[in-house]
């Protein structure tokens, strides 16, 4: 097996950081990246891609835009720029990229916020459920609520492409410590989705973060009606009895 290089060995170090929601050190392993590349050459495209997608996790727009000049992901490198509001960069940039699902979502968002232009471009389903979530997270990070209205405005639009939208922008604030608009919009999501066990867990989640562990035992008793099997709604469900008995 090869052995990894500095930088890789570093850059899994920062992605186990962003799991454990340890941002500022998986920060500190970019800058340190970021400092040690003498030139473009230093990385290859693969591990620039990655310092930008880190970049972004940690909600470092600037660097994540640096890194993607080398990264060789045109629509990544699209995306970002959208995000911190440089329309005609991110146009310019996607006149040159490949056609791909992400390319198409990019091209959606250029479209939905380049002032009077009209969205000619909707996403398919799979292209709203693999992207949608990652995007609001990073806007209400970055706090682009500029682009979050125009989402929110197009939602219905969305809605009826993937009805799971709303489950979707609930994750999203719910990642981000939001936990009202979270609550809000998964109930939304159930409203249209009632039998989805996953809302249901997630909602159960959510309560018990926010000590209200009747709430979440109602949650998590229907999970586990539609999940029968989802070993986790089964600890959730225990640990929640646990915490009502000892008040």
């Amino acid at each position: 097996m090869k052995n990894l290089s500095r930088c890789d060995q570093l850059l899994n170090e920062a992605y186990k950081f962003i799991n454990n929601e340890n941002y500022k050190e998986a920060e500190n392993i970019i800058n340190l990246l970021l400092s040690d590349s003498s030139s473009p050459d230093k990385y290859d495209h693969k591990q620039w891609e990655c310092i930008a997608n880190l970049s972004l996790y940690v909600g470092n727009i600037k660097n994540s835009i640096y890194a993607h000049q080398y990264s060789n992901n045109l629509p990544g490198y699209a995306f970002v720029l959208i995000l911190n509001n440089q329309y005609q960069e991110a146009k310019d940039v996607l006149e040159k990229a490949n056609k791909s699902p992400a390319y198409y979502w990019s091209l959606f968002l250029l479209e939905l916020v380049t002032p009077k232009s009209k969205v000619k471009h909707l996403p398919t389903f799979l292209q709203i459920r693999h992207f949608l979530e990652f995007t609001v997270y990073q806007i209400i990070i970055l706090k682009r609520y500029n682009l979050l209205e125009k989402i929110f405005i197009i939602l219905p639009d969305l809605l009826e492409i993937n009805t799971d939208c709303e489950k979707f922008v609930g994750y999203a604030y719910y990642r981000t410590g939001y936990i009202e608009d979270a609550i809000f919009y998964l109930k939304l999501s159930l409203a249209r989705n009632q039998y989805d066990g996953e809302i249901y867990y997630r909602l159960g989640e959510i309560y018990l973060s926010n000590n209200e562990p009747f709430e979440a035992l109602s949650m998590l008793t229907n999970a586990q009606l539609l999940l029968p099997d989802h070993h986790p709604t089964k600890l959730l469900i225990e640990k929640t009895k646990q915490l009502i008995s000892l008040n």
